[in-house]
């Protein structure tokens, strides 16, 4: 009897979101995550260590943010609008592709690009004190011009950005100290890529090759750093083999180099996440979810950046939630548990 009773009690927990024939989980809600916004929008999540950071915003327009720390079991809001306001900001919190978890010897901080005042911030993880380390001002005084850092971005994780400006139409790098510099030029863009337009990428480095996608060029490129040469990836041809959206365009948004040695990305246009190994792209290129499978999951099909969480490909989906190909651990030994039951009765 006992041993019934914890079967259907295991089963009821299974028909949550983690269920057997789920393709991926979630970690959580953006109403999980929302801390003392009202009208709560999730714009990305950050993580190291076991710790999911959210970068929240008031999907009003109310000027405001908050940053939530997640550590799989409790959620604490280690920053708020009174904070990020306290310290000079004077718009909304946005990360988008831009955010990563850093520690350059004085702790770890969630340090991110925000497109909404074109500077650069960190949070303070203990002590949640949020501070503009690059300003609009600094980073204009390297381009000698009205920067425009747009949504096109991504800060790596030694808190190095990497964000496509839209007044000089080029590609900018912004070390962790302040220092700006001119990574892919407007006309190296359009060499490569047949536009100097950038729209919505998100950039990743694998060793000296930086990957990114072009919504003009429907690719896939990689650029190498130190000869200043760039390459097509995957072309939509490619792409499309492994889809079933043929239309003869492809967009990418973000690219991710993952702790497995994997780079992962998502294509906008069949909405599917690929990966492939940067030692033999070609060879190794494979869908790890399709636009079916998203949407029958716990989210949808609208993948922004990616992180990892408990040993697995994660990402946020903007205004839904988090989300990850691995359960929670809670999950997964329900699912263990139920896959043994299953066993022991078909024997």
């Amino acid at each position: 009897m006992i041993r019934s009773l914890c079967l259907a009690a295991m089963m009821v927990a299974l028909s949550a979101p983690a269920s057997l024939g789920a393709m991926y989980f979630e970690v959580f809600t953006e109403a999980e995550a929302a801390g003392s916004q009202a009208s709560p929008f999730l714009d990305t999540v950050a993580v190291k260590d076991g710790v999911a950071y959210a970068l929240v915003r008031d999907i009003t327009g109310a000027s405001g943010g908050s940053v939530v720390a997640y550590d799989g079991s409790t959620f604490t809001e280690i920053m708020d609008s009174a904070a990020w306001l306290a310290a000079g900001a004077t718009s909304d919190i946005g990360g988008f592709l831009g955010a990563s978890v850093v520690d350059r010897g004085l702790g770890d901080k969630v340090r991110f690009l925000n497109f909404f005042d074109n500077s650069i911030w960190e949070v303070d993880t203990t002590t949640g004190t949020p501070v503009r380390v690059v300003s609009e001002a600094m980073i204009n005084a390297f381009t000698a011009g009205a920067v425009n850092l747009t949504a096109s971005n991504a800060m790596l994780p030694d808190g190095t950005a990497i964000a496509y400006d839209g007044t000089s139409d080029s590609v900018l790098q912004i070390t962790p100290g302040g220092f700006v510099f001119n990574q892919i030029s407007s006309a190296e863009l359009s060499s490569l890529t047949g536009s100097s337009n950038l729209s919505g990428t998100g950039f990743t480095l694998v060793g000296a090759d930086l990957y990114f996608g072009s919504n003009s060029g429907d690719s896939l490129y990689k650029w190498n750093v130190i000869s200043d040469t760039g390459s097509v990836v995957f072309d939509t041809a490619a792409l499309e083999a492994l889809s079933d959206d043929i239309d003869g365009s492809a967009g990418i948004d973000d690219v991710f180099f993952a702790p497995d040695g994997l780079v992962y990305f998502y294509e906008d246009d069949a909405d599917y996440i690929y990966s492939f190994d940067p030692a033999d792209p070609t060879g190794t290129l494979a869908v790890v979810l399709t636009e079916d499978e998203l949407n029958a999951g716990p989210g949808s099909d609208g993948v922004a950046q990616f992180a990892w969480w408990n040993g697995g490909l994660a990402w946020t989906d903007q205004g839904d939630g988090f989300y990850s190909l691995v359960p929670e651990p809670t999950s997964a030994l329900l699912l263990s548990l139920a896959a043994a039951a299953g066993l022991r009765r078909r024997r």
